[in-house]
């Protein structure tokens, strides 16, 4: 499965593309049979996320790459213990000291390690009780609370940061595939395969959509950068067929729709929800979706994948990951990126390429395992408890 996310009042993308569901996991662009498993080479960058002054990469053996945008410059490095290629989920925490939230499978239970981007170090951990395969959703705007999803469950678990404690929300009626904080804070956003909710901070229906509309559906849409979950636009597609359309956050009314879209073609959404990143096979391009104008981003010569600083200042391009052969006896299939581990940096008002950064491999730095301790931390220290989650219908 895999990982992703970000920060911002940001339009959500995310596309359930054939083998990826749910948010914080790398997507395959391209069909492969469903028993197939993918390989990802230690050379290859599994994942990339953005806050407004650092990249963050991740390769396939767990390395991790800190770079400033404004210099190029390589920040810090760490490694993740225990990373696997799509069986663990991360992101990132908005603000001036962001955290990359790692996720992955304890037992019938997740491990939730919090790393310091800028230092490389631990800053703590917490357990999620009876929440396999955790998917993140996302930090609130203030980064003191994670939002996650079981997959395939009627789950939604609420993260306290700071204190550990877990609130589990509990939907029987609905199996949640994807869950995210809307931009004010007061509401969070349940997305399912044919509704989409939002509710109160404590789990309360604050109102309900329908999204399935006949035979042809509605996919939600993501990014294949680090997923922008704060939201105030949730991006749907109609599955299948051409079309687009944008419901708020906050109400669920509908903002816009381009019956014409081809949501395959979409790469990133800004900020604000009114600007859309789209690849047509020759190039790539910026579209407003109210005014409907169009602007090509010059030097961009292949597909890549994208994501818009939460601020909306910048773009940035990275080439995309794609099947470079298959075995159908073994029935794997490897990925790579079509092209240089470069970041390219887009100024939205040019639609013009300032700079690139050459994202090169760290050296990798020896795994350390982080125990858990029996009892919190003491005085002055950072909490680190196991959250047993308390139930809400």
């Amino acid at each position: 499965m895999p990982q992703r996310f970000q920060i911002g009042t940001i339009a959500v993308l995310i596309m359930l593309t054939f083998m990826a569901v749910g948010c914080g996991r790398e997507r395959v662009v391209e069909f492969i049979p469903i028993a197939s498993k993918p390989i990802l080479k230690d050379t290859e960058i599994a994942w990339n996320g953005v806050t407004d002054s650092y990249v963050v990469s991740v390769w396939a053996d767990g390395v991790v790459g800190c770079w400033e945008i404004d210099s190029g410059k390589l920040k810090t490095s760490f490694s993740l213990p225990g990373y696997k290629y799509r069986e663990v989920s991360l992101c990132i925490s908005p603000g001036a000291k962001p955290l990359l939230a790692y996720i992955r499978e304890a037992g019938l239970d997740s491990r939730c390690d919090f790393y310091d981007i800028r230092t490389g170090k631990s800053t703590g951990v917490i357990m999620v009780a009876d929440g396999p395969s955790l998917l993140a959703g996302g930090f609130s705007k203030n980064g003191r609370e994670l939002l996650g999803c079981a997959s395939a469950m009627e789950s939604v678990f609420r993260i306290n940061i700071k204190t550990g404690k877990v609130n589990r929300f509990e939907y029987p009626e609905l199996v949640v595939i994807a869950t995210l904080f809307e931009e004010t804070g007061k509401h969070f956003v349940n997305v399912c395969h044919d509704y989409v909710v939002g509710r109160d901070w404590d789990g309360r229906l604050s109102w309900k959509k329908k999204v399935n509309k006949g035979k042809s559906g509605v996919d939600i849409l993501d990014t294949v950068w680090g997923s922008p979950l704060i939201a105030s636009y949730i991006l749907l597609q109609n599955c299948p067929g051409p079309g687009v359309m944008a419901l708020s956050a906050t109400d669920g009314q509908e903002l816009w729709n381009i019956p014409t879209m081809d949501a395959k073609g979409i790469r990133a959404c800004s900020p604000n929800g009114q600007i859309l990143v789209t690849w047509n096979k020759k190039s790539l391009n910026l579209i407003e979706t109210r005014g409907k104008k169009h602007s090509k981003i010059q030097g961009i010569d292949g597909d890549v994948d994208a994501q818009f600083t939460p601020n909306g200042k910048y773009l940035l391009t990275v080439p995309r990951l794609v099947t470079a052969e298959t075995n159908e006896k073994k029935r794997t299939y490897t990925l790579r990126r079509k092209g240089k581990h470069v970041v390219s940096i887009i100024d939205i008002k040019t639609a013009k390429i300032i700079s690139k950064i050459a994202l090169k491999k760290p050296k990798k730095k020896q795994d350390k395992q982080r125990s858990l301790p029996k009892t919190p931390a003491g005085p002055g220290k950072r909490k680190i408890r196991i959250g047993e989650g308390g139930k809400s219908k």
